[in-house]
């Protein structure tokens, strides 16, 4: 039976319930109305209900897939908004077994595929249909991108100008056309990746329409990589099922409240999108201006944010903004930097914190093998001390009870931090050691 949502006196509802009325407003690409009567038939939707849903989904792909939590977290806020993320990793860091784990979560279809420059439409939209050719009618056996609920586009920038053009409308309208007409698509979300990203600019269409945008690395802790080679990946089955009539019901719901969202919250991120088209007033970052179709994402994703976290507005949830309104990928470090000391400075401290930490492992654990560099023990012994300088300055700043166990696993990390520091200086020291000479 068709459901509905009520909100704030009025109900999210397919057209097929009120046969004849006119919507107040088309949402979720035109496929959900906005009414201000209650249907006379169909149930209401059980919003808590759906949310513990994809709460419980969310932890279950988490829990079989390492260093994933980011990521993943941005796949359900575009489940949740009907927005499509884009991954940028090297191959092999689990992207496919993601998007498969939630193509099997949701009801209908799910579509994968690998972009080549050979690629055709008919590899993604099914092929020419011959009962169409002998009706001296051109038009496709609908199939793929254009019957899956859930869409994965792997190896994107290695299709040609023309197949990634064709993704446009699917991606921003959820249609699809041939020449006979426009049609819409059953399709909820649209996941993308590379290795590669060409054409990062606000001119390109495509990109501005890949709404989340985020670069995944492989583990590199020891104890990550343990965790990895005994992960499950995607083996064990899901315990979700979510259906896709709710999913679609969740994303007009999103769309509305992204549409009345408090002052404060607007206020904030007015100020926040005229920081970032200032620039950096040291000269290190020029302007930025993210186009208005990428602001409406950032709002949709703050609203999806917020119902996963209980149903409160908070500025925090702003954040959500760092993974959407950078253009190039050497703006990211800025971007975070204005949305987290606007919106929320503690858990901007936490979260830049954490990437340091992967960073200082990174590079450390470069220095071990980079035997040409005579500056490799000063580098490592400045990187122990900064450090150390770390831990005092969290252990200052933080005081928000709200931060208490983020601010507890911080300090574990950096000392777990430290003695992994201490061990490459060890080996470093030992490998600097001259042979002793032999007769």
């Amino acid at each position: 039976m068709e459901k509905f949502i009520e909100t704030n006196g009025k109900f999210l509802a397919s057209t097929d319930l009120f046969p004849g009325v006119t919507p107040e407003l088309m949402l979720a690409r035109q496929r959900i109305g906005l009414y201000n009567q209650k249907p006379s038939i169909g149930t209401e939707m059980d919003l808590a209900a759906f949310l513990d849903q994809v709460r419980t989904l969310e932890k279950e792909i988490n829990s079989q897939l390492v260093k994933m939590t980011e990521p993943i977290h941005i796949m359900m806020l575009g489940l949740l908004s009907g927005d499509n993320p884009f991954y940028l990793s090297l191959p092999g860091a689990a992207k496919t077994t993601m998007g498969r784990m939630l193509g099997s979560a949701v009801e209908g279809e799910f579509f994968r595929k690998n972009l080549n420059p050979d690629m055709s439409a008919s590899d993604l939209f099914g092929p020419i249909s011959l009962a169409g050719i002998q009706a001296k009618k051109q038009t496709r056996e609908w199939a793929g991108a254009a019957t899956a609920t859930v869409a994965f586009v792997d190896e994107f920038y290695k299709g040609s100008s023309a197949i990634q053009n064709s993704l446009l409308d699917v991606a921003e309208e959820r249609t699809v056309s041939d020449p006979h007409g426009t049609y819409p698509v059953p399709m909820l979300i649209l996941l993308g990746a590379s290795n590669e990203i060409t054409g990062a600019d606000a001119r390109n269409a495509m990109w501005d329409r890949w709404s989340f945008r985020y670069e995944l690395k492989y583990a590199n802790r020891k104890d990550d990589i343990i965790s990895t080679l005994s992960a499950q990946g995607g083996r064990k089955p899901l315990s979700v099922l979510l259906s896709k009539d709710e999913v679609l019901l969740c994303q007009a719901l999103v769309e509305y409240m992204s549409l009345n969202l408090p002052g404060d919250i607007q206020n904030k991120m007015s100020e926040i999108l005229v920081k970032l088209s200032e620039g950096d007033p040291n000269g290190n970052t020029p302007a930025i201006q993210p186009s208005p179709r990428r602001w409406m994402v950032w709002g949709r994703a703050f609203c999806a944010q917020t119902l996963l976290a209980g149903g409160q507005m908070k500025s925090e949830s702003l954040l959500v903004g760092k993974d959407i309104l950078w253009i190039e990928p050497e703006q990211r470090e800025y971007v975070f930097k204005v949305i987290g000391g606007s919106s929320s400075p503690e858990r901007a401290i936490i979260m830049s914190a954490q990437s340091d930490i992967e960073q200082i492992r990174n590079e450390a654990n470069a220095l071990i093998t980079d035997t040409q560099n005579s500056q490799r023990m000063t580098l490592i012994t400045q990187k122990v001390a900064y450090v150390k300088t770390m831990g005092e300055q969290i252990d200052r700043v933080l005081d928000s009870p709200e931060y208490k166990d983020d601010k507890a696993q911080l300090l574990l990390d950096l000392k777990d931090l430290r003695v992994e520091l201490l061990e490459v200086m060890n080996k470093i020291s030992q490998s600097t050691i001259a042979p002793v000479p032999t007769n």
